[in-house]
């Protein structure tokens, strides 16, 4: 009778270990805060029926800068975006957006959605096919950022605003 009960002991000793162990090694280590302080990138976006071009260049205090480099009429202009909003620049004139235009918001989505990935209460972090994929809210609805094994990032999605962006060439500054 003892030895039963032992034996049973054992056994369900053993079926909880079994299925405590996969579901804990599966999970994968939670990723740390999304991006580096500062760093620039090229960055490919889809916005809505626009495809641009443009080199991205965060600073540390949150301000993030779009030098356009297509469509060919925006070559050259670059807007500067943060906290305060804003700003287009161009031929060495430059001037700040009191109300957004509708076609720089793709500029402020981006920024809205790294900021929000850069505070780590604010997503839900999980480590996939060797990508650190974050998914949380933002000022322009759900996104989805991954980011490569090294922290850089590789893909942004913000279906609320209908816009999907690549990242190329990280360098952390």
């Amino acid at each position: 009778m003892v030895l039963r009960l032992r034996l049973r002991f054992i056994i369900v000793i053993c079926i909880i270990i079994c299925a405590a162990l996969p579901t804990g090694c599966s999970r994968g280590k939670t990723p740390p805060s999304a991006l580096a302080e500062s760093f620039r990138c090229n960055i490919s976006v889809k916005y809505k029926d626009m495809e641009i071009a443009a080199k991205l260049t965060k600073r540390a205090a949150g301000e993030y800068r779009f030098e356009l480099e297509s469509p060919a009429e925006l070559r050259g202009l670059a807007l500067t975006v943060d906290s305060n909003g804003v700003t287009l620049s161009r031929y060495g004139l430059a001037f700040e957006l009191t109300s957004g235009l509708p076609d720089t918001a793709f500029a402020a989505g981006i920024r809205s959605a790294l900021e929000a990935a850069s505070r780590p209460n604010n997503v839900k972090a999980v480590r996939k096919d060797n990508m650190d994929v974050y998914t949380g809210e933002c000022g322009s609805g759900r996104f989805t950022l991954c980011l490569d094994q090294n922290g850089a990032p590789v893909s942004l999605s913000l279906p609320a605003i209908r816009l999907d962006a690549g990242f190329s060439g990280f360098e952390t500054s």
